[in-house]
């Protein structure tokens, strides 16, 4: 398989059908026959000879081009806000991803707390409320806390983070908000000390 294929195989696929999509009447119905003569029509020889090796991968595109094409469409703008977003975290591709959406970057406060959290014995944390602002954060395995350095946003950090996927939210028992990363939060950090 081609290098720059495999690099960006499934990203180029998810654009590719988006463009395939946006470009139709809304009354034409999509199916994966005209979508791999679109890709030949423009040049994507490579990715047609892609879908082509694997069953699973048409298979995928034709249970894509099946759902609601203005459900899909929406979708692609969420993955767009949410990738710049994790690219505005990266050297290489900060300004670029600032420059399309210069809303996308993840607060400082909210990195923070990420790298604690991946550097930290545990994968798990609690919120302590002080009259409806967090005065705490405390891991619930091997001890450990943090005081937010801008009490008044870190809510809606951790919500930025939870959107994100690199935190999930549930509640304890008492009714405790509880957080704990996600795998791609330890790759964003991970990366964020390359």
């Amino acid at each position: 398989m081609d290098p720059v294929v495999a690099a960006f195989g499934f990203g180029t696929i998810v654009q590719l059908i988006g463009q395939f999509r946006s470009g139709r009447q809304s009354s034409e119905p999509d199916n994966i026959e005209d979508f791999l003569k679109w890709l030949e029509d423009h040049n994507n020889e490579q990715i047609k000879k892609y879908i082509y090796q694997s069953e699973k991968i048409a298979d995928g595109i034709k249970s894509v081009l099946n759902q609601n094409r203005d459900d899909f469409l929406t979708l692609l703008n969420d993955i767009d806000g949410r990738l710049a977003t994790l690219l505005a975290q990266n050297n290489i591709t900060k300004h670029l991803a600032l420059a399309i959406y210069p809303t996308a970057g993840i607060p400082d406060q909210a990195i923070e707390i990420l790298k604690w959290l991946v550097n930290s014995p545990s994968s798990d944390f609690i919120v302590h409320k002080s009259g409806g602002v967090v005065d705490l954060i405390t891991l619930l395995q091997g001890g450990g806390s943090m005081q937010p350095t801008e009490r008044q946003y870190i809510l809606a950090d951790l919500d930025k983070l939870a959107d994100l996927g690199l935190l999930t939210k549930s509640y304890t028992p008492k009714g405790t908000e509880k957080y704990s990363i996600t795998r791609e939060a330890e790759r964003l950090v991970k990366g964020l000390s390359k």
